[in-house]
C-alpha cells in the first residue's frame, strides 16, 4: 500500500491554498478518499493528476497544434 498524501502535503508541493485542494477533490479532478473530515491522496492519483495538468502535452490532435 502506497504512502498517501495528505490534502497539506499537496498545500505545501504546490504551494496553493488548502481550500484549492478540497475544490480538486470536490470536483473530482483529485481523486481521493475521505476518512472523516480528511482526504488522503495515492500519489499515484496525484501524479497522473500533474501529468494531466501539464502545459506540454502531445496528447491533442495535430500533434499537439491547436490550429487546424
Amino acid at each position: 500500500m502506497p504512502d498517501y498524501l495528505r490534502v497539506q502535503d499537496i498545500v505545501e508541493r504546490m504551494n496553493v491554498s488548502e481550500e484549492t485542494v478540497r475544490i480538486w477533490i470536490r470536483k473530482k479532478q483529485l481523486p481521493a478518499i475521505r476518512i472523516g473530515r480528511d482526504y488522503f491522496i495515492d500519489p499515484n492519483d496525484f501524479q497522473e493528476f500533474l501529468n494531466k495538468h501539464r502545459t506540454d502535452r502531445q496528447d491533442t490532435p495535430n500533434g499537439g497544434s491547436t490550429r487546424g
